[in-house]
């Protein structure tokens, strides 16, 4: 492994490991209307078209030499070399091969990826390419394409001298001489200067100039390449990187293929076009089969597809003549907005978040404040506290011993401590440097008539707060810093660790963060250890045995889902066009996590069977409204994750008064449970002034008609357009049977009492924190039906 970690570098997704997901990516592709193409050489060339790292021949006196184009190229740059001082032979040879590669990239056949560009750039959905290839295969002679294509590291298929503004030769003008330039650098010529050819138009500005005021000599004027190896000035710093980053502007997604990203410049330019696609909320891919290892990338690169540019354009061709087909049942959901695609698509899968445990300190430690400095730690006597207190004290009754300088010398120091406090350039190592104000207990501050005991003695009657007997003591006499901590930790149990997995359908995954985020924030703040993982239920198929590093029967796992529930026989959404029942679905989703139960504190099958099984401490609770939406819950399902630990064999009615005492929860949805404690029930949100025994009120208006009302100040009252309400009366109180429950519901204009009848109601009644709820058993006896009155 590299300097840089795989925690540092972009998503790798793999159509092997990942084969849904990278699908669903490479459709997003397709339907991108607003595409930047950043590539590079070796992604744009074809076969017949040598690489630029290819070695060629180079004629040196009588020698011939072989090195890269590239090298060949570098050695000639005038930031290398000075333009007066350029050996002519190297230069002819470097045109001629650049004249050779012209030659052969005119007679190149295009590629899939040119066809891709061209095709994509009319019909407007190519917003620019951004090439560092320096041979101008990109456009193909397209005009359109040619408009929309910036060339990084130059354009080969022009040339220019060395001469300040020049011009050079561009397009046709440069393929004329290209055979001129072949043959010059094969000819045996003795004079050096009339090798290769010079700009006319700079070299008609350079005669005109006196001898004596031209700064550069005749060599400035020869003609060479208008390439680099490196990002010009221009596309660094001028019109060419704005253009760029106008491109950018406009784009939903960034491509970029096959680009190294190591040299300093690109990988700035590459970032802040990165930077300028995000702010549109569009994404950053990076396609190559070679693993990214530049460092900082994954602050602007989304994800890496694991093929080559040839591939990745296969694959997009065959996805766009998909489009408007039935997609496969558990293929990607792409119902959603072209703005937000990208949006989606990024953020759909949840990463795995944990919260760490807090560092247990071996040996004795303050209760207060975690110092272990054995120094500075004294013990109570009675049990096992522990407390940091102050080394000295200071004896301030009316006798004590002063100084020659009037003042008291702390006690309970040797005699080089004492000369350390008096004398300032002392040893530091003999100085007591603990301050007071830290000291979480010090000793006798409160003594009545200011005599303190020396330490030793302090230290042998000593008592912490609580074992400290007010009545035979009086008030307690040392100084005792408030908690600076709560003490989350269970008294004679291990710390509490927690593993969450969450399966959500690919429209609930801001609901699968929130929930994780909230979950792990919470497990943070007590120093307790939290895994959750995120499946998404399409992807299930590509996932494997989850959190195996956690040390077995030392932690509970809870299991949440975010689907919909379907009508009828259908039972539960996995997929955009595929539904389970929910046997089928236990045994199909809790199959990756088969050894994470396995191992749990308390071990819970992952077959649907184990519903029967009484080993197993197992609680089933689902929302029941048909809208709601999943962000009511989160908070109740993070409130739940922690009272699982103390809950105990209560816990469903830990959890029915947790819901029930929820600000949010009861109002929103009825909740089914199913649990060993109890026959599955539903808990009923039932406020008596809205919903008596979980069953809304009759529409007022509809109802009572106030017939017969006489005049008087109801009348006006009703006139005037006050609001009519039900006001209810009942004898309802904890525990008691529904059916025995009498509600009484009385108009509030005209007085009128309607009865609410409850006698064909099962189920109990349930108060808690003077809120009201209904718990009906969810399956009714088929003779309690026969008997029961029509509600």
């Amino acid at each position: 492994m590299s300097s840089s970690s795989t925690a540092t570098l972009p998503q790798f997704l793999s159509s092997a490991e990942q084969p849904l997901r990278f699908e669903q990516v490479i459709h997003a592709i397709g339907q991108t209307t607003k595409l930047l193409v950043l590539c590079s050489e070796s992604a744009t060339r074809d076969s017949k078209l040598a690489s630029i790292e290819d070695s060629v021949e180079v004629r040196r006196g009588t020698e011939i030499r072989r090195v890269t184009l590239a090298q060949l190229l570098s050695e000639c740059l005038p930031k290398h070399c000075a333009p007066e001082a350029i050996d002519c032979r190297k230069l002819a040879g470097l045109n001629r091969h650049m004249a050779l590669r012209r030659v052969q990239a005119r007679n190149s056949d295009p590629t899939a990826l040119h066809e891709f560009l061209i095709r994509r750039s009319r019909r407007d959905s190519l917003v620019g390419c951004l090439t560092t290839s320096v041979d101008g295969l990109e456009a193909r002679g397209d005009q359109i394409l040619e408009e929309k294509t910036l060339m990084l590291y130059g354009d080969n298929r022009e040339l220019i001298c060395c001469r300040p503004g020049c011009v050079g030769l561009d397009g046709d003008r440069a393929a004329a001489v290209d055979e001129q330039l072949i043959r010059g650098a094969s000819a045996e010529m003795g004079d050096q200067e009339q090798l290769g050819l010079q700009c006319d138009s700079c070299r008609r500005k350079w005669v005109k100039t006196a001898v004596a005021k031209r700064a550069h000599g005749e060599r400035t004027l020869l003609l060479r390449p208008a390439v680099q190896l490196e990002l010009s000035v221009d596309a660094q710093e001028g019109q060419m990187r704005q253009d760029a980053l106008s491109m950018a502007r406009r784009s939903q997604l960034l491509l970029i293929l096959e680009q190294p990203l190591k040299e300093r410049t690109l990988s700035d330019l590459a970032q802040a076009l990165a930077d300028e696609v995000h702010q549109q909320s569009g994404a950053v891919l990076y396609i190559s089969r070679e693993r990214l290892r530049t460092r900082g990338a994954y602050n602007y690169i989304d994800l890496q597809l694991d093929l080559n540019s040839q591939e990745l354009v296969n694959l997009v061709n065959a996805a766009e003549e998909m489009q408007g087909q039935p997609q496969d049942p558990a293929g990607p959901d792409m119902f959603c907005d072209a703005a937000d695609l990208w949006l989606e698509i990024l953020r759909n899968e949840v990463p795995i978040m944990q919260s760490l445990e807090a560092i247990h300190i071996q040996g004795q430690y303050c209760h207060f404040c975690n110092c272990s400095i054995s120094e500075y730690l004294i013990g109570c006597q009675n049990c096992d506290a522990t407390y940091c207190h102050r080394r000295f004290s200071y004896d301030e009754s009316p006798d004590a011993v002063f100084d020659d300088k009037g003042t008291i010398l702390p006690q309970d120091l040797p005699g080089d401590d004492v000369i350390a406090m008096t004398d300032f350039d002392a040893t530091p190592a003999a100085k007591d440097d603990f301050p007071m104000e830290e000291a979480c207990v010090i000793l006798d501050y409160y003594s009545p008539d200011g005599r303190r005991p020396r330490l030793s003695d302090a230290k042998k009657r000593f008592l912490c707060p609580e074992c400290w007997q007010a009545k035979a003591g009086g008030l307690y006499p040392h100084f005792v810093r408030p908690l600076p901590r709560l003490h989350l930790e269970l008294e004679g149990a291990p710390t509490p660790k927690l593993a969450v997995v969450i399966y959500y359908v690919e429209q609930f995954w801001p609901h699968a963060t929130h929930l994780a985020s909230m979950l792990t924030g919470r497990w943070t703040t007590k120093s307790w250890k939290c895994s959750v993982v995120s499946i998404k239920l399409e992807h299930l198929s590509e996932k494997r045995d989850l959190l195996s590093d956690l040390q077995a029967g030392s932690y509970q796992v809870m299991v949440v889902y975010f689907t919909h529930g379907l009508h009828g026989e259908q039972g539960f959404q996995i997929s955009h066009r595929q539904s389970m029942r929910p046997a089928e679905l236990l045994e199909h989703t809790l199959r990756p996590c088969v050894k994470l139960l396995e191992k749990a504190a308390q071990n819970v099958s992952h077959r649907a069977s184990a519903l029967n099984n009484p080993h197993h401490g197992l609680v089933l609770l689902a929302a029941m409204n048909t809208k709601l939406s999943p962000a009511y819950l989160v908070p109740l399902t993070v409130t739940y994750s922690t009272m699982l630990i103390r809950s105990g064999n209560q816990c469903a009615e830990s959890m029915f008064r947790l819901w029930l005492a929820d600000s949010l929860a009861p109002a929103h949805t009825d909740i089914f449970c199913w649990s060993r404690e109890r026959v599955p029930e539903l808990w009923v949100y039932a406020p008596f002034q809205s919903r008596p025994l979980g069953k809304p009120l009759p529409d007022i208006l509809s109802t009572c008609t106030c017939p017969g009302l006489p005049d008087g100040p109801p009348r006006v009252l009703r006139n005037a357009g006050s609001r009519k309400s039900w006001e209810v009366d009942h004898n309802g109180s904890d525990g008691c049977q529904l059916r025995d429950v009498i509600v009484k519901a009385t108009c509030t204009v005209c007085r009128q009492m309607w009865p609410l009848h409850s006698e064909h109601m099962t189920g109990t009644l349930r108060k808690y924190k003077g809120v009201y709820a209904a718990v009906v058993p969810y399956f009714v006896a088929s003779e309690e039906l026969e008997g029961a009155a029509p509600p």
